[in-house]
């Protein structure tokens, strides 16, 4: 997880305007995006939004690769739902994948590798007024991901050491000594007493796929009632299905009224565009 450990990059204005009018022939305002461990950027150009992606220096290139393949894939196997849209700079026999790799001026001998993608309008749904069709919406929208995502396959997408990855749930157990809070602490041991015993001997025999593990309410686009897009795709991984569904619900449930509503909305519609099994449904 070098990404975490590597400070990411720190493009000036005119930096930016430069690499964009170079390799992709556009230029525009630029508005500065956050960023966990890159740098982004929504470009107003006359043709349209964007975003360039500037990758952290420590950024395996194969598995931005990785995730222009899952761009490219859904995009062919669904085109109606709503992704980003995979752009390739002015001079293609250059690049490789659409991926352009950028030196540093500022640290002499470090580069990044740069990618172009489209721009999903619409609001975060962390910001977003909820309402109960917007829960249904959100399931529809996984579901179909989910469904879409079947039989996709690459090398990069197996990470069985990746800290996030919910097969090493049990990792985090050690931390819990840690916990100061007597209340929290005797709760959270309950609920890896009942992952123990309830769900880790089932997800042996569960379908494993390359899953986005990441829908968080910072990673989902809406307008209105609709969900207008996915983002982030930086933690994919192939895993167990039933964690594309799982790490979905852990973040819409947050702070809801009613959580077994909300929770029905989300996986009756999730189920209504990709079926799950019934161990599948019973671990959830």
């Amino acid at each position: 997880m070098k990404t975490f450990e590597t400070k990411p990059p720190a493009f000036t204005e005119e930096q930016i305007k430069s690499i964009l009018k170079t390799h992709f022939n556009k230029d525009g305002r630029i508005k500065p995006l956050v960023s966990e461990r890159d740098q982004n950027a929504h470009i107003f150009s006359g043709d349209g939004e964007f975003v360039l992606k500037i990758a952290n220096s420590a950024e395996d290139r194969e598995f931005l690769e990785f995730q222009n393949a899952v761009l490219n894939h859904i995009a062919f196997i669904d085109p109606g739902l709503s992704i980003p849209v995979v752009l390739k700079g002015k001079d293609e026999n250059a690049i490789l994948k659409e991926i352009i790799t950028i030196k540093n001026p500022q640290i002499p001998g470090q580069t990044h590798d740069v990618r172009l993608l489209s721009f999903l309008k619409g609001d975060i749904f962390s910001r977003a007024e909820k309402s109960l069709e917007l829960y249904e919406n959100l399931g529809r929208f996984m579901g179909r991901f989910s469904k879409a995502m079947q039989g996709f396959g690459h090398p990069k997408a197996h990470q069985p050491n990746f800290l996030w990855n919910l097969d090493n749930a049990l990792f985090c157990k050690q931390y819990v000594n840690d916990i100061s809070d007597k209340r929290s602490k005797t709760r959270i041991e309950t609920f890896f007493s009942r992952y123990e015993k309830l769900v880790l001997p089932r997800l042996a025999k569960m379908r494993s796929c390359v899953v986005h593990h990441d829908a968080n309410d910072n990673n989902i686009v809406v307008q209105g009632n609709n969900i207008s897009g996915l983002i982030d795709f930086g933690d994919m991984l192939f895993a167990k299905q039933i964690y594309e569904l799982a790490t979905t619900l852990a973040y819409a449930i947050m702070d809801v009224t009613d959580l077994y509503a909300t929770a029905e909305a989300i996986i009756s519609n999730y189920c209504a565009e990709f079926a799950l099994t019934e161990d599948e449904l019973e671990v959830v």
